[in-house]
């Protein structure tokens, strides 16, 4: 009877190690695949922290986790030049150094700081470059998406919003090339639109207040244009304006989040996804050179109702209807 017991103890202890193992091999071609997953490295660096160039990151990250899940396994490096030149060039020879798969430059400055450094030997895609041609940013090498808004849809919708608008003042940072970009196309939208353009140099944060009281009395509005000194810096430049009774107009829509009246712009989280689908193009072997440089896809309508009441302003019904977002 003991020895049956013991014969019926030992079959069923084999049959649970039998279960055990047999689960344990069904686990192993999942933990295989994981292991055979090709080892990439994507660095993604931004000159300076805002939202939109934020965005921009957070939307790449996005989509290169989602489409190179499967056949990826992917290292980020991040890095942050905290809107500061020469950070840049040597965050660029940092990155060049180690030679990774594929390095996301967002901003202009970002940009050309990289393609100096790598100099045509690491894959490079660009996102938040207003005209790329003009800041020479181009390579066998290169691809990217850029941001250049659309001024003239914009430039009426501030007129849709003051209908008795007739001078604006430009605020730009010349030693960006991003910002004289804009500045230049803006010259022909306000002439085709019988505006008056006043452009406005600023080169530092500290030189917002006074450019704000040199306009004050002779412009309608202020409009920022891509200008990464002025969008790091842009809740100052609302408070000056609103106590001169100026509105602030930015082509960032996500700048109406922090004090702008409002805008129709791009939509820079899925600018982002767009700079991914092109990193995982070039991961999946397609030639940088290969990848048509792209623009934005979706456009958003942005109103901000706390500015608006701060300034006396009403949005009409429809232009409420028709907003993707209202903060208040």
């Amino acid at each position: 009877m003991i020895r049956q017991i013991s014969h019926s103890l030992f079959i069923l202890i084999a049959i649970i190690f039998f279960a055990l193992g047999s689960g344990s091999n069904a686990s192993e071609p999942a933990l295989i695949k994981k292991n055979n997953l090709k080892k990439v490295t994507v660095v993604i660096t931004q000159f300076v922290s805002h939202d939109a160039l934020n965005a921009v990151r957070d939307g790449a990250v996005n989509a290169i986790e989602n489409c190179a899940k499967n056949e990826f396994d992917v290292s980020f490096e991040f890095s942050n030049a905290s809107a500061n030149a020469l950070v840049a060039r040597q965050i660029a020879q940092k990155h060049a150094s180690h030679r990774p798969d594929v390095i996301v430059a967002i901003s202009t400055l970002s940009a050309q700081s990289i393609l100096s450094a790598v100099r045509g030997h690491t894959p490079i895609v660009f996102g938040a470059i207003t005209d790329p041609e003009a800041a020479q940013i181009k390579g066998q090498k290169v691809t990217g998406v850029t941001d250049m808004p659309p001024f003239n849809d914009q430039i009426n919708f501030v007129k849709q919003i003051l209908p008795h608008v007739r001078t604006i003042a430009v605020l730009y940072n010349p030693s960006e090339d991003n910002s004289r970009a804009a500045l230049l196309v803006l010259r022909g939208v306000f002439e085709k639109l019988s505006l008056n353009l006043l452009p406005v140099a600023v080169t530092k944060a500290a030189e917002i207040n006074q450019a704000v009281a040199k306009i004050s009395g002779q412009a309608d509005a202020i409009f920022i244009a891509n200008d990464n000194l002025i969008a790091s810096s842009f809740e100052s430049l609302v408070r000056s304006a609103t106590n001169k009774n100026i509105p602030v107009f930015a082509s960032d829509v996500m700048l109406v989040k922090r004090g702008a009246l409002g805008m129709k712009g791009i939509d820079y989280y899925q600018t982002g996804q767009q700079v991914g689908m092109q990193v995982c193009q070039i991961l999946n072997g397609t030639d940088p050179g290969d990848i048509p440089m792209a623009m934005p896809t979706n456009l958003k309508i942005n109103l901000n109702e706390k500015t608006a009441h701060n300034l006396g302003i009403i949005f009409t019904q429809d232009l409420i209807q028709s907003a993707d977002a209202i903060y208040k």
